[in-house]
């Protein structure tokens, strides 16, 4: 019985420490602050706005196969566009929440993994020194 309260205990500590995504016709709020907008062009392709309406952002999540001697592979990815430049990074979701909303997920991953995001709003020098 102790074990149970205290397993309980900690995920309230835990939960409570956590940051609360939500996102509501494009905006994007982090602990009940808007931070910017999320606007789905065609699926699996995005940009990120701020609150503005100025774009810093525009990429497409992308899936490949891959055929290999253990048998075939599935890598995710993301391809980011900086004016005519493409860059790519690897959509690795160990250690992210998840959810049943892809736009979540994919913004848990952008405040996490990438640091574009974060309670203040859009990581500007991130962002920069990713596409340096």
């Amino acid at each position: 019985m102790k074990t149970i309260i205290k397993i309980i205990i900690l995920l309230y500590i835990v939960n409570a420490h956590s940051q609360k995504v939500k996102i509501k016709k494009e905006i994007v709020s982090i602990n009940k602050k808007e931070v910017c907008k999320l606007i789905e062009n065609k699926k699996n392709h995005y940009k990120l706005q701020s609150l503005e309406g100025k774009e810093v952002l525009d990429f497409e999540f992308e899936s490949n196969t891959i055929e290999t001697l253990e048998g075939d592979k599935q890598f995710d990815f993301l391809k980011f566009k900086n004016n005519e430049q493409v860059y790519y990074s690897d959509y690795d979701l160990s250690g992210i929440k998840m959810s049943f909303s892809g736009k979540k997920t994919l913004v848990r991953y952008l405040i996490k993994k990438s640091q574009f995001l974060n309670k203040d709003g859009i990581n500007y020098t991130k962002i920069e020194d990713f596409f340096s």
